[in-house]
């Protein structure tokens, strides 16, 4: 019971993530309203991580705190990086020796018919046949590298062979060792706000901006004495997710 719930909450994070990017980056408009950036690179380490019903008590086995950061450049661009702990990987290539993943269903459907239909659905082009193209097609689109997967290494390129062939996860499939991370690229500008409830506050505006000038993710920002950003919380209420970094 404990390895299912370890395993979902494994699956949950990584989901979450790539959900988080494809909604940071939704959106076609071109506005750049007198944008405003950091003067100097901004490092912000995450210190807190909250998805669903998961608290960062727990989600703290998965993400590695020391390593996972969210940086501003001064040249406009945001990147947030999530670093998986090794042994989290440790655990879901425990869990793999003793599940047959061919006989899991993804939402409902059977591994051949979701590669043959649903990735295609999201990103046009992306095809079982070509699984590391594909990774590669998502990076491209959505500035979301999956750092780690590597498809020159003989198990994940018998895997990429296995489903171009005949649509299957190798028996004994395990993750190479390795470091693993999200990383999420996308642009922001500072806005100095007010609310009529809280009062001024400094937000940042992350990913495309919508035609109505507002922005599809908001991440609110505190300053230290000096004006310097010295912490973000990051938020997206229909994933419930929180995510909270430092100076």
């Amino acid at each position: 019971m404990k390895k299912n719930v370890i395993k979902l909450l494994v699956l949950t994070i990584l989901l979450s993530m790539v959900l988080s990017s494809m909604y940071i980056l939704t959106g076609c408009a071109e506005e750049e309203p007198n944008p405003d950036f950091v003067t100097e690179e901004t490092e912000l380490q995450i210190s807190s991580v909250n998805v669903m019903a998961f608290t960062n008590a727990i989600t703290i086995a998965v993400y590695d705190n020391k390593k996972s950061k969210i940086v501003l450049t001064p040249d406009g661009q945001a990147t947030i990086t999530l670093s998986i702990r090794p042994a989290a990987i440790t655990l879901v290539n425990n869990l793999l020796s003793t599940m047959d993943l061919n006989e899991i269903g993804v939402i409902g459907v059977g591994l051949d018919e979701f590669f043959d239909v649903y990735p295609a659905g999201i990103f046009p082009g992306f095809s079982a046949d070509d699984i590391a193209g594909g990774f590669e097609l998502i990076r491209a689109a959505l500035n979301l590298e999956l750092v780690g997967l590597n498809f020159e290494d003989p198990a994940l390129a018998e895997l990429a062979a296995s489903l171009r062939e005949n649509r299957t996860i190798p028996e004994g499939f395990q993750l190479p060792e390795g470091e693993y991370a999200l990383n999420i690229t996308a642009p922001y500008v500072i806005r100095e706000l007010e609310s009529p409830y809280t009062g001024k506050y400094t937000a940042i505006y992350l990913g495309t901006i919508q035609d109505s000038g507002e922005p599809y993710v908001i991440m609110t920002a505190t300053k230290d004495d000096a004006g310097t950003i010295s912490g973000l919380r990051l938020h997206i209420e229909f994933l419930q997710l929180t995510i909270l970094a430092t100076a």
